[in-house]
């Protein structure tokens, strides 16, 4: 899943001559951002400056579709110094943040307009490196933010887990009373249906927890 939005600028260039698509990646990892692009020289977004790599790097293609979903994304950097990739500090990368924009240049090498918002935005699940003699390829697999809906969050609905979270609060201490209990609401009497379990899952998204029924 990746969303461009293309300002007028970029439709007047496109119409009237030759444009390039170029992609812009944020690495931001343990050691420091990484900002780099797919074309040579330096491009910039918001002041801040990207790196051109050219054919040493490449970005794996996403497939267009019309549903919301967390599509991954590889990103592979080649000719690497072999003996700068323990400075890169890989096994620690898990997790940290990935931000792709795309930008239209001109036949002179141009940046048309600078990308309005990010193409796709993500993180970093795995890293792997190969070595050729003195050089080696980094491949980052990176996911959608997306699927951090689909991922528990491990947090709970109970008093318990809320006081580890928000010492004092007692959004959840009469849960337990309030189960299978009658109340009035919206001027009729509805029991509170707790057959799913006080605790569920609370991470966004999840169906479970308490409601409403009729008694």
């Amino acid at each position: 899943m990746g969303t461009r939005i293309i300002g007028q600028p970029s439709i007047d260039s496109a119409s009237g001559g030759t444009t390039y698509v170029i992609a812009l990646v944020d690495l931001d990892l343990t050691t420091g951002n990484k900002r780099m692009h797919s074309a040579r020289g330096s491009y910039f977004i918001g002041g801040t400056e990207f790196i051109g790599v050219g054919e040493k790097g490449a970005i794996g293609s996403l497939k267009d579709t019309k549903e919301v979903r967390p599509l991954a994304l590889e990103l592979m950097l080649s000719g690497v110094d072999a003996n700068l990739v323990a400075d890169m500090q890989l096994p620690e990368q898990h997790g940290r943040d990935v931000t792709v924009w795309l930008a239209e240049i001109d036949s002179d090498w141009q940046m048309v307009e600078e990308p309005a918002a990010p193409w796709w935005e993500g993180f970093i699940n795995s890293a792997s490196v190969r070595v050729d003699q003195d050089k080696a390829t980094i491949a980052l697999v990176c996911d959608h933010e997306l699927i951090r809906f689909q991922r528990s969050s491990k947090a709970r609905a109970t008093d318990e887990h809320q006081q580890t979270l928000y010492p004092g609060d007692t959004f959840f201490s009469f849960l337990p009373q309030l189960s299978n209990r009658s109340v009035e609401w919206g001027g009729q009497a509805v029991r509170v249906d707790n057959s799913l379990g006080a605790g569920r899952d609370r991470t966004p998204g999840n169906r479970g927890g308490n409601r409403f029924v009729d008694p």
